[in-house]
């Protein structure tokens, strides 16, 4: 493993991630950096008087990778001028020019994209927002559609309920600040990209889909090799995408690192006569090599998988030229400095740790895997290498997967193993397809062979996703248990290497534990005693939870928490999806929950909860209660003070916003505290 540029990431990684949760000073910046720019100089110029210069000289560096991810940071925290947001356009509606990018997976409710802001009125402006489309208003774009709307930028909503995903989190570290939600009434004018204005690489991909449309395939098979090929996954079935996320496979529909990586190896293959032409044929090779993955991202669009996935893989292909034995852990570890040089925030981008965590695992655990068994016969040799793959694969992205989705598929052995093997010989048929449709307007049965292949492939999958029992729900980890499941990994792994490396009798010879050992057990120690810790430390508490178009209070305790809710307009299915979320937020994980119904009060030893629901009914008996505001309550706040003396007055996410304002000047002229739960997110009380 190439250590030394492995620290440097882990340097880089750390002050970026320092920078990013705490303020880190300009001066003390530019202190850090230009220190150990003379360390280094100095340590360089005293090279090999002795020991304690060298040491000097490693700490110079990192402490330099260090300061480099604070300088990163402080760089990208500051938005132009002209940026939408220093002009003051969030909350306020305006004729608003937009330029769709890039399109996303749609939920169950919406249509998402993210653009670019082009105008905000007559104004010129700058920056990225989500864009929200109505999946019942039908509406169908392309990358590059210009959209002039009527509407108003909102900031997303952060984590209102303990153990929710910061989604405005999530969407800053990816430089997207706002979000928009358009209805169909609100797009004043859209325009097509025009044809002059697309760039030759996307024209032949709109060559690709036509020719694809003439062929003699079903509407599906072709929304798959749009989709695999083409980076277009806007026709793809939500139905087929959700078997395949259960299936474990969902990686082969998302183009990304896997298809690069394919298409490499097939390019590797192709260009390998290169190699003997001249002294320079390795040369030219590698060049052909990132023209065509590079050509390969310009014509899918340059999403920010595919470009993350062809930097990673032009450093790869170059290290395969300089044939360097430490060449693979080089080139990842070096495309990882680059792509955070250029953009800090895609360390907390999903699809980035998925995706080095993938590459990272195969090119450590799969080599151990592979040395355990050595089949003669070489289609078992082959089929053995596609499941230490894929299982290493599995290995490496399970906690980050479960940290972020909170599941995981035991399908993924079975939806691989058979997928996997034919995929490279799939895409080389279906670029022989498209290719033949182009030139000849004719697949020769070609087409009519892979509709027949993709539909036993999306059965296949569609029969191992309804397998309830291969996927595990509901598993929630915290960010210090992914570390330190990490650390025992790799600890692990690193530590019986050398073992796995022997002939198999010296593999039975013991050997000394190491620090990678040590790094290992002290992990499992430490999760041990964190987790200890936590049970013994629960408290009982109240909390009266963030809910649009419905109320939630959960009063729980040391093993138990019991929930009152009353989502008087939802609909069951609404209820049912909604009930599923709140049962699963944080302080209910390791609890057995009860639900019931919430009325209008609640009482809890000492503490009082008075509940003003639509009809504004409350009794005159209580004294000093909490009073929870709900259902845009029909009620005179200023008597209902006056007959209970509130302590404090809480308004959940059932209410119309427009009610706060009034809400709120009440409660500041009897000096009552007031809380929203649109700003402040689930109020916690202690009883």
């Amino acid at each position: 493993m190439s250590y030394p540029f492995f620290k440097l990431l882990i340097a880089f990684v750390i002050g970026i991630v320092i920078a990013t949760f705490f303020k880190v000073q300009s001066v003390f910046i530019y202190g850090v950096l230009s220190s150990s720019l003379c360390l280094l100089a100095i340590t360089i110029f005293f090279k090999g008087w002795s020991k304690p210069f060298k040491w000097l000289g490693s700490l110079s560096v990192i402490a330099l990778f260090v300061s480099l991810g604070f300088w990163r940071v402080q760089q990208e925290q500051f938005l132009p001028e002209n940026h939408y947001v220093n002009q003051g356009s969030i909350g306020s509606e305006a004729v608003i020019e937009l330029e769709l990018y890039e399109q996303l997976a749609s939920n169950q409710f919406n249509d998402r994209y993210y653009a670019r802001v082009r105008n905000v009125n007559t104004t010129q402006s700058t920056g990225n927002v989500l864009v929200l489309f109505k999946t019942t208003d039908s509406l169908e774009f392309t990358l590059g559609h210009k959209l002039w709307v009527y509407d108003d930028i909102n900031l997303p909503s952060n984590a209102r309920n303990p153990g929710d995903f910061n989604y405005a989190k999530y969407l800053e570290g990816i430089n997207v600040h706002g979000q928009i939600y358009i209805d169909k009434n609100k797009i004043l004018k859209q325009e097509l990209p025009k044809s002059s204005d697309l760039s030759f690489f996307i024209k032949v991909r709109k060559r690709l889909e036509t020719a694809l449309y003439s062929s003699e395939m079903s509407k599906q098979p072709i929304a798959m090799i749009e989709a695999l090929l083409l980076g277009q996954r806007k026709h793809l079935d939500k139905e087929i995408t959700i078997s395949f996320r259960k299936a474990g496979v969902i990686h082969i529909l998302a183009l990304s690192g896997l298809h690069v990586g394919i298409i490499l190896l097939i390019i590797e293959f192709l260009t390998r006569p290169l190699q003997r032409w001249n002294s320079y044929g390795a040369y030219l090779q590698t060049i052909v090599i990132l023209i065509v993955l590079w050509s390969f991202a310009l014509m899918t669009g340059m999403s920010p998988s595919i470009m993350r996935a062809v930097t990673m893989f032009s450093f790869v292909a170059i290290g395969m030229t300089l044939s360097r034995r430490t060449n693979t852990y080089f080139s990842l570890m070096l495309s990882a400095i680059v792509l955070l040089l250029i953009n800090p925030r895609l360390i907390f981008n999903v699809g980035f740790q998925l995706s080095y965590a993938a590459v990272f695992a195969i090119v450590t655990l799969q080599p151990l895997f592979k040395s355990l068994w050595f089949p003669r016969n070489r289609v078992l040799r082959f089929l053995f290498s596609i499941f230490t793959v894929t299982l290493a694969a599995q290995i490496g992205v399970a906690p980050i997967s479960l940290f972020y989705f909170h599941q995981f598929p035991l399908g993924f052995l079975i939806g691989n193993m058979v997928l996997l093997p034919a995929l490279p010989m799939f895409l080389a048929a279906s670029v022989l397809m498209m290719g033949l449709l182009v030139v000849c307007g004719n697949a020769f049965k070609l087409d009519v062979l892979l509709n027949f292949i993709l539909e036993w492939v999306i059965d296949f999958i569609h029969k191992v996703g309804s397998w309830d029992f291969l996927l595990i729900e509901h598993v929630y980890l915290k960010l210090w248990q992914v570390i330190l499941l990490y650390f025992i990994l790799y600890g692990t792994a690193l530590f019986v290497s050398p073992v796995l490396s022997r002939s198999k009798k010296e593999r039975l010879i013991p050997i000394k534990p190491n620090n990678f050992l040590h790094l290992s057990l002290f992990s499992v120690l430490l999760c041990l005693v964190i987790s200890t810790i936590s049970t013994l430390t629960k408290d009982s508490k109240v909390l009266i939870l963030h809910q649009a178009a419905g109320s939630a209070i959960s009063v729980y305790n040391n093993h138990r928490a019991q929930v009152f809710t009353d989502f008087y307009k939802m609909t069951e299915n609404r209820d049912s999806i909604t009930w599923n979320r709140l049962r699963w937020i944080e302080p209910h994980r390791e609890r057995k929950v009860l639900r019931d119904s919430l009325h209008y009060d609640l009482k809890i030893n000492d503490l009082e909860i008075v509940i003003i629901k639509e009809d504004g009914f409350y009794r005159k008996t209580y004294n000093q209660p909490i009073v929870l505001l709900t259902q845009s309550a029909r009620v005179n706040l200023e008597r209902l003070i006056n007959e209970v003396r509130p302590t404090l007055i809480i308004a959940d996410g059932s209410n119309y916003r427009s009610n706060f304002i009034t809400w709120e000047s009440t409660c500041l002229k009897y000096n009552i505290p007031f809380i929203n739960t649109y700003e402040e997110g689930a109020v916690e009380l202690s009883y």
